[in-house]
């Protein structure tokens, strides 16, 4: 069992992954939720993204993509291209990386 400490009450991302690392993990793929989703972005912990939108509106009960972040946070990101877009049925997939500099 790996453990790290909290930051603000949760747990510290950054403190997690170096963790991670120093076990030899240095990739990690995370289907993340709305609030992890967004806090990894947050974190600048993302190298790649793969987003799937739907033509269907969820209505108010939806959940955002990415709690208390606008979803161009990730669409718009400086730090993620979009590498390209599939559509798949009557979704679309997108997939966002990070460029090797």
């Amino acid at each position: 069992m790996l453990r790290v400490q909290e930051a603000n009450g949760r747990l510290d991302l950054i403190a997690a992954f170096k963790r991670l690392a120093e076990c030899g993990i240095t990739r990690l793929m995370v289907e993340a939720g709305p609030i992890l989703a967004a806090a990894l972005l947050r974190a600048d912990l993302v190298d790649g993204a793969a987003l799937f939108r739907s033509p269907r509106v969820i209505g108010a009960d939806g959940l955002d993509a990415l709690d208390g972040m606008a979803l161009s946070s990730l669409t718009k990101s400086p730090r993620l291209l979009s590498i390209s877009t599939e559509t798949l049925g009557n979704d679309t997939l997108e997939l966002f990386e990070r460029p090797i500099l």
